[in-house]
């Protein structure tokens, strides 16, 4: 067996190669990374075809209806079916945003350091005060609890 020769052409064509191809793989994630909305609305059409082809082959095959005729059957069929979940959900995300903005945090603060006495009392553990060490972390330290109803007002 022979040994390839190595010299510094190829050696040079070899980096540029990696690089053009490493270089590619970059533009090619930052790209997909740009039409993210547009892949996303890609696989929602992917999924809805995949739920309505069975019902086009079902009208087309077994009732003999024209191809068009089906396919225009199987989207009302799925607007229908999606205006009626979204008529069911809505009302009752509503219901428990109202829920929410009714909640009295300080009520809520003041049930949670009573629990926290009694399960100090009860382990016989030093009693650890639950919101100073909550409020010692990092990510809580910048929120308001007060804005979640405000939010869910809005």
């Amino acid at each position: 067996m022979s040994t390839p020769i190595l010299n510094s052409k190829s050696i040079a064509y070899g980096i540029l190669r990696a690089l053009l191809i490493i270089g590619g793989v970059f533009v090619l994630l930052w790209f997909i990374w740009k039409i993210q909305s547009v892949l996303l609305y890609i696989g929602i059409a992917a999924v809805i075809s995949l739920i309505g082809r069975p019902i086009v082959v079902f009208l087309r095959d077994r009732l003999k209806l024209h191809n068009t005729l089906a396919v225009i059957i199987t989207i009302l069929f799925i607007l229908i079916i999606l205006t009626g979940v979204t008529y069911m959900i809505i009302p009752i995300m509503l219901e428990q945003g109202e829920n929410l903005s009714r909640i009295d945090i300080e009520e809520v603060k003041g049930n949670l350091e009573v629990l926290n006495i009694e399960i100090s009392e009860y382990f016989g553990i030093k009693r650890v005060n639950i919101f100073e060490r909550i409020q010692g972390l990092e990510y809580v330290q910048n929120f308001d609890v007060e804005l979640i109803p405000q939010f869910v007002n809005e």
